[in-house]
């Protein structure tokens, strides 16, 4: 990876280069083949262009990373007040995924997802997840006992990310980029940096450094590693989704323009957030 971060630096045509083996080598298809089907991820692509949904998780740090660890289900971050019944056919329907309402959730789908918009209407955001950006989480089984997590978000869904327990797994695929937001320390150094503080759950913590993401103190490496000095995970900075400091790699195959037609325009908005010490040894990240 770190090769490749440089090739793209060289020339205008190496550049290019680049991009379509990057394209090739980091198709979405290939972790998302253990849920659905490779032949079905255009049409994946064309819900996700619908809904402004995005993927997250350690599915993607998967894909991005080429380690060998086996991600147990695949989340997918969707903005509640979209136009959902894409999503939930493409699950239902072309999928065969049955939704499983948890203890607290209405056994029917529809019905789940009204009382959760009601909810978010009456400034009630009792859940679990709210501090996370989220009002809910559905489940969706297939008989083989694969999972998919749909978590329905109360704005923008890369705006959850920002509330995500460290950078390992802040990364994301929409219909037409996979991004990596802190690549330097995720991909070429392999460091783990924790956020939000006291919230972050360390059993989280300790799941990525088993799978080689070493952990780091900001406080510690402040004073003498540039990665805080001058980088992406630099003290006091403004960020924002696709910056310099981001990698961003393009999926390969365009969409047709009937798809584009109908696209949500909430994954279009530029995101910005400020990052800051958080006092815990880990980043305060606050979306502005």
């Amino acid at each position: 990876m770190r090769t490749l971060v440089r090739c793209r630096q060289l020339c205008h045509r190496f550049n290019a280069l680049t991009n379509l083996f990057l394209a090739v080598d980091y198709n979405p298809s290939k972790v998302l083949r253990h849920f659905f089907p490779p032949q079905l991820y255009y049409a994946f692509r064309a819900v996700q262009l619908r809904t402004g949904a995005v993927v997250s998780g350690s599915t993607v740090l998967k894909l991005l990373s080429h380690e060998q660890f086996t991600p147990h289900d695949l989340d997918i971050y969707v903005d509640i007040n979209c136009d959902l019944s894409a999503l939930f056919n493409f699950l239902t329907s072309t999928n065969k995924f049955t939704y499983a309402a948890r203890n607290t959730q209405h056994a029917d789908l529809t019905s789940e997802v009204n009382i959760r918009r009601r909810q978010i209407n009456d400034c009630v955001l009792s859940s679990d997840y709210s501090t996370c950006g989220a009002i809910t989480v559905l489940d969706f089984y297939t008989s083989s006992a694969r999972k998919i997590q749909v978590i329905l978000c109360v704005d923008e869904p890369r705006t959850c990310l920002l509330r995500f327990h460290c950078t390992a797994v802040m990364n994301y695929i929409t219909h037409d980029s996979i991004v990596c937001l802190y690549p330097r320390a995720t991909l070429l150094d392999k460091v783990n940096c924790s956020t939000n503080g006291p919230l972050a759950d360390g059993r989280l913590l300790l799941k990525y450094a088993e799978r080689g993401w070493r952990p780091v103190n900001a406080d510690h490496c402040m004073p003498h590693d540039p990665r805080f000095t001058k980088g992406e995970l630099e003290c006091w900075a403004v960020r924002s989704f696709q910056d310099q400091h981001c990698l961003s790699i393009r999926i390969a195959g365009n969409l047709g323009h009937g798809a584009q037609a109908v696209a949500a325009s909430g994954v279009n908005r530029v995101t910005v957030w400020e990052q800051r010490r958080d006092g815990f040894g880990g980043m305060a990240l606050e979306y502005i």
